[in-house]
């Protein structure tokens, strides 16, 4: 359908639209960047261009709609019973969704009356259905303050938010770590655009960071656009945590990537990254714990020893890790239930996993206390509270699954007063039951039947039946199969029946709003236990992982960096076979390495710098001996390609990462390097290499990795070689092998060969290699 024939939005006459249209078009007036969809009946629909948009993305049918003297709109509309899936495909590409849906009012006319009732952005999701349950799904807000810059983020999903304040490096290393679905920007300051634009952003007026206290301009920024797009729905947040940004051990975005600890290099999945291979939690809430640690490392030796602490103490009681970890497969995310619970959402069914999610808790409370763990005193909640709200619930709410889904939400015995009508109701069944007896009996018709429908009840027959008494029984339908008739005393049992459920309907809806009344005062709580639960899911399943695979706590030292018997869990987990390794840089702060092809430099890189991410996540580590030093930064330019987007060659993108990390390491940092020239000529390419390796030495203490297959630096640099520890990765028949050393064959053609190029190919290889 071409569109260029249809009435624009832009090119409306307002006076020409109908009521229902003029009602969208205002909505959508006040918020243009903003898919409206707009409930007609059992539908949601919207017009103009947003119904071309729509069909495109959802693969939905695009119409039109003649509305009177406006003209032929466009419109495209989907059922109301998926409303929850279009809106996540919407955002998914980056729009944002207004809901507009029908009230039950009507208005003079007799029409119904529309309310705009749900904005839906990327950063402002609460419902679980809507989100990653392995991710935490941050909106994001920074402002300028003098020469700094204040960063506040929250995840209202779990009701937490953050604060906290760098330069302009530092917040973009935050950024970075956390991964911001929607990132707030004020338009009227100079912000440089690199610093949000690869994210999804907002850029706000001024009405949007002022605060009653005229503090955290960042953070008011979240509480005002919180209450743009939810309003009323807004749920509660903790207390907001402030935090010291350089307590954390700080990495840009191309070394998370290139480290792989989220998803792989490979196919941007989650499979082969470091959280698929340490991924061992129980629960939703456990699963977004790990996430946190690995993308956020510390380097607080004291709050690093406090986690070693708690997950030596589950690896050494199996008992107890066994019990709690069969309490904690049992357990649901209640923590994303906490933002209903606080704003009132909350149905019956989701009453019904609260439920199911404070199942052990007494338990796992005794278990807890006897470790006796500091990490675990932060958590304040009055367990007897929780205890009993979990008793009312399980003594109120249904658990069978089949009933729950038919409505019925209240146990037997949980009201009396319930019970007496749901008695009466049963007793009335049951006379309905022995009147249809009778009129089977009365007409000698034994299919007849009593249709219970929402309508009223009906007695219905085959056509082919002769017709009852007139006066005793009326005929409401007629088909050319059956005949439905009503009586006197039917309309009776009809008004008793509806009457009895409608009481029953309205008992149940009272006790289900005390229910939530009463988990709205306990949200605290309930959140405060939930995040104890996912800590705990965390060292339980870590102190699994470490006891089936022998991993230790690592000794932070001064200047000293080992390893016995390495592995990188990633490989590790693949492949069986795959060498452990042993290093020891014991006060050096340079090395070079070498080796041929495939002899694993490059992942000797990135296994250092996954060592480094578990040590000061507060994890132990694959390596049956670490001692490593305590960074404060950590820099991998490994696996860099070209920039298309930003017109930059290989060689390009590879000196932007070199220059940020000039700008950027500090004595304490952790720097990895991986063929730094390689796309470049080699005469250039290793001048560029020396040049780093001596700006290193002369400028810096950090400790640095860096791997080439340039033989000319080992004579460039033969007066630096005190300050170099010159390290060859060779393969020997027992596996790997790391040695002090120099190779100079990179085994260039001896790799064509094992990936079986053309023998012609290798051949004129081979001739040119004596002439170069």
């Amino acid at each position: 359908m071409e569109s260029c024939n249809f009435l624009k939005f832009d090119d409306v006459k307002k006076e020409n639209l109908t009521t229902s249209l003029y009602r969208f078009y205002e909505i959508k007036s006040e918020y243009k960047d903003f898919i409206v969809l707009y409930q007609t009946g059992g539908f949601f629909e919207t017009y103009f261009e947003d119904a071309k948009l729509i069909s495109d993305i959802l693969s939905i049918t695009l119409t039109s709609k003649k509305f009177k003297t406006a003209g032929r709109i466009l419109m495209a509309g989907v059922p109301v019973n998926s409303l929850k899936n279009v809106v996540l495909k919407l955002l998914r590409n980056n729009l944002k969704v207004a809901i507009v849906e029908q009230t039950g009012e009507v208005d003079n006319e007799g029409k119904y009356i529309r309310k705009l009732t749900r904005l839906y952005t990327k950063g402002t999701l609460y419902e679980s259905e809507l989100l990653n349950s392995e991710k935490n799904n941050y909106l994001a807000s920074i402002y300028k303050v003098d020469n700094r810059y204040e960063i506040s983020y929250a995840d209202i999903s779990v009701g937490e938010c953050y604060l906290s304040c760098g330069d302009l490096n530092e917040i973009k290393y935050e950024l970075a770590r956390i991964a911001p679905k929607e990132l707030l920007i004020p338009k009227f300051q100079d912000i440089p655009d690199d610093v949000y634009r690869i994210y999804k952003f907002e850029l706000l007026d001024k009405r949007f960071y002022k605060s009653d206290d005229n503090k955290n301009p960042s953070y008011a920024a979240i509480e005002k656009y919180l209450d743009y797009a939810l309003n009323e729905y807004k749920p509660q947040f903790e207390e907001l945590t402030v935090y010291d940004i350089k307590k954390l051990l700080l990495m840009d975005y191309p070394t998370r990537k290139n480290l792989e600890l989220v998803k792989n290099s490979y196919s941007n999945e989650e499979t082969g990254s470091l959280f698929w291979a340490l991924n061992n939690c129980k629960t939703p809430m456990g699963k977004r714990k790990l996430l946190s640690f690995i993308t956020s490392p510390i380097n607080s030796l004291k709050e690093i020893e406090l986690r070693q602490k708690a997950l030596g103490a589950f690896v050494d009681n199996k008992k107890e890790r066994d019990t709690l970890s069969s309490f904690l497969e049992c357990i649901c995310d209640i923590l994303r239930l906490t933002p209903k619970i606080s704003n009132g959402t909350i149905t019956p069914e989701e009453l019904t996993n609260l439920k199911d999610g404070l199942y052990g808790l007494g338990e796992i409370e005794k278990i807890i206390k006897k470790f006796n763990l500091a990490i675990f005193d932060e958590f304040k909640f009055n367990e007897s509270l929780l205890f009993d709200f979990k008793e009312i619930l399980s003594r109120t709410i249904n658990d069978d699954i089949e009933e729950i889904k038919a409505g019925k939400y209240i146990k037997k015995g949980a009201n009396s007063e319930f019970d007496i009508l749901l008695q009466d109701t049963e007793r009335l069944e049951e006379e309905i039951n022995g009147y249809e007896a009778a009129l089977k009996r009365y007409g000698g018709v034994e299919n007849l039947k009593i249709i219970k429908r929402a309508q009223g009840l009906s007695i219905e027959i085959p056509s082919s039946v002769p017709c009852f008494d007139e006066r005793e029984f009326k005929l409401i339908k007629q088909t050319k199969t059956i005949k439905r008739y009503t009586t006197d005393k039917l309309l009776e049992f009809e008004d008793k029946l509806f009457s009895s459920r409608l009481k029953i309907e309205k008992l149940q809806k009272e006790i289900i709003e005390n229910l939530k009344i009463y988990a709205k005062e306990l949200t605290g709580d309930i959140r405060c236990y939930a995040n104890k639960i996912a800590l705990l899911d965390l060292f339980v399943s870590m102190a699994e992982i470490a006891s089936e695979n022998d991993f230790t706590a690592p000794v932070f030292v001064e200047d000293k960096l080992s390893y016995k018997g390495a592995k990188h869990c990633v490989l590790d987990k693949i492949l069986s076979d795959f060498d452990n390794l042993d290093l020891n840089f014991d006060g050096i702060n340079l090395v070079l390495m070498t080796g041929k092809n495939g002899s694993g430099k490059s992942t000797l890189l990135k296994t250092l710098g996954i060592l480094t991410v578990m040590a000061q996540a507060g994890l132990f580590v694959p390596s049956k001996n670490a001692q490593i030093p305590l960074f404060d930064r950590l820099f991998a330019v490994l696996n860099v390609s070209d920039e298309f987007i930003n017109k930059k060659s290989s060689h390009q993108a590879q000196m932007n990462e070199i220059r940020w990390l000039t700008q950027n390491i500090t004595a304490k940092s952790l720097v990895l390097l991986d063929e730094i020239g390689k796309s470049t000529s080699y005469r250039e390419g290793a001048a560029i290499l020396y040049g780093l390796i001596k700006y290193f030495i002369q400028n810096t203490k950090a400790k640095v990795f860096t791997s080439t297959h340039f033989d000319i630096l080992f004579e460039l640099t033969k007066n630096m070689k005190d300050k170099i520890s010159y390290t060859e990765i060779i393969q020997t028949n027992d596996g790997r092998e790391i040695r002090f050393g120099i190779s100079r064959d990179s085994g260039g053609i001896e790799a064509a060969e094992n990936e079986n190029l053309p023998k012609e190919i290798l051949n004129y290889a081979k001739e040119a290699i004596n002439l170069v």
